[in-house]
């Protein structure tokens, strides 16, 4: 896969992530452990019940998602991952914090928030007015730290079902 295509992936699972958001925040939340899939499905059943676990089938039901929700599931996470990293403070000089942040908060508006660019240029913009040709630019750079962290992640090397169908 040359550079251009992952970037181009990297763009579409970003649009895939930040039209899904919502949904995939709280599936995540709900069944990110074993404690938290009992609170979800509660205790089900009875003694008169055939299924012996019904929570634990409930909650393995649940799991069973398919695989384009399990990559999009991938990207939610290298996405996300790729923000904290950004907006985290420790251990980077003041320069490249301020400018870490500034990739970080573009990243946010974009995905997590669905700024449109007139809206993203604005927000980034704080005291001084930013034009859009630089804000374009940041968010590519963010897309592009995205793209260095999905490398890492090995988001590249699954069939990409979920990007042919989106087409």
């Amino acid at each position: 896969m040359t550079e251009r295509e992952k970037r181009e992936l990297t763009k579409r699972s970003a649009l895939l992530v930040r039209q899904n958001y919502e949904r995939l925040l709280t599936e995540y939340e709900t069944l990110a452990g074993s404690r938290d899939m009992v609170t979800a499905w509660g205790r089900a059943g009875g003694r008169s019940n055939k299924i012996p676990h019904p929570t634990q089938d409930r909650a393995m039901a649940s799991m069973a998602f398919e695989e384009r929700v399990k990559r999009m599931k991938g990207w939610f996470e290298c996405i996300r991952g790729t923000y904290r990293r950004l907006a985290a403070r420790e251990g980077k000089n003041p320069n490249l914090w301020r400018h870490q942040q500034l990739l970080a908060r573009a990243l946010q508006l974009y995905v997590f928030e669905r700024a449109d660019s007139e809206l993203i240029v604005l927000m980034l913009s704080g005291g001084r007015r930013l034009s859009r040709q630089y804000v374009g630019r940041v968010l590519r750079e963010a897309l592009d730290e995205v793209r260095k962290d999905a490398e890492r992640a090995g988001l590249f090397d699954q069939p990409d079902d979920a990007a042919q169908t989106e087409r």
